[in-house]
């Protein structure tokens, strides 16, 4: 067929056979059309918030072997993967064609589970080698991320007893159940917001911490009124291994609900963040320490699991 086109583009009849002169030009003109490469900006993990959209998947479409961009270009983007059971999940655009960048883009809207979805990217003019790009992308559930240093409550005391550490010091799980609480206020308007200010004090008057300021994991509910339930805690040991505690957190992430981790350091210093999503083989934690996002890798000697606190809402 691309052959008849160019005799009419050449003036031929369409009986008339082309010369050799011809017949190279068509063959350039099929080389030429075909020989693009289509190309992702990252295969970083994009991360949103659940029901949420991501940030641009962008594609590109170049002349193979160069870095030259190519518009007019049809690529079709397609939801490959998602956990099973999710729900509302969905892109902004189904097709794309490529601007004077050689850009094509969409955003997807991740659904209600917060793990890994994949996003493909096809080209079908492309070479096949370099024909489609698989985008994954990794919801979190929605709360506040704090960071216990923040200037707002970092110098403040915890708890009232010796040897009186400050909350930037040793406020990772007061921090860490800060965030717990407002992922619950989040979805129940009977529970008041906190940060870890107003939760120190709270967890002082309400005899939430140990004679060591440690949290008492199962009296948390009483800050929300009992409107959230401790279901237990376990850490590893002779009856627990690492991989029964990942399973648990698998669970509940499932189910939608955040895990308060329990880790170690490397200096044997204990850490507590919580879980908030799964994104391929590591979890999306709010680190206190930093108040950031990050990707977590539970069996990294540095800051190793060790132990989970989980809840649920009545």
């Amino acid at each position: 067929m691309q052959g008849v086109v160019n005799k009419y583009l050449l003036g031929l009849k369409s009986w008339q056979e082309p010369d050799i002169n011809t017949y190279y030009f068509d063959r350039y003109l099929q080389i030429e059309t075909d020989n693009y490469s289509l190309n992702a900006d990252t295969f970083t993990p994009k991360i949103a918030y659940v029901n949420e959209y991501t940030e641009p998947l962008i594609s590109t479409v170049t002349i193979s072997g160069t870095t030259n961009p190519v518009s007019g270009i049809g690529v079709n983007f397609t939801i490959s993967t998602y956990p099973a059971g999710a729900e509302g999940f969905s892109l902004s655009k189904s097709s794309e064609t490529t601007n004077n960048q050689g850009i094509a883009d969409v955003q997807l809207k991740l659904g209600n589970i917060p793990a890994e979805y994949g996003v493909t990217a096809t080209c079908p003019v492309c070479v096949p080698e370099f024909s489609s790009v698989t985008f994954t992308c990794c919801g979190k559930l929605k709360t506040d991320e704090f960071r216990q240093g923040d200037n707002r409550w970092g110098n403040i005391q915890l708890g009232t007893h010796p040897p009186h550490y400050l909350i930037r010091q040793t406020g990772c799980a007061l921090t860490s159940v800060a965030n717990l609480i407002n992922f619950y206020a989040n979805i129940n308007p009977n529970i008041a917001r906190t940060d870890p200010a107003i939760l120190n004090q709270q967890m002082t008057n309400l005899n939430i911490y140990n004679n060591n300021d440690d949290v008492l994991w199962y009296r948390v509910p009483v800050i929300t009124n009992r409107n959230i339930r401790y279901i237990g805690g376990i850490s590893v040991d002779p009856e627990h291994t690492r991989d029964s505690l990942l399973e648990q957190i698998d669970r509940d992430l499932l189910r939608g609900l955040p895990v308060i981790i329990h880790s170690v350091r490397a200096n044997g210093r204990d850490h507590f963040m919580l879980a908030i999503g799964r994104c391929e083989r590591r979890y999306i934690v709010v680190d206190p320490a930093t108040g950031v996002v990050d990707n977590y890798d539970p069996n990294n000697p540095q800051l190793i699991l060790q132990g989970v606190h989980r809840y649920e809402p009545r």
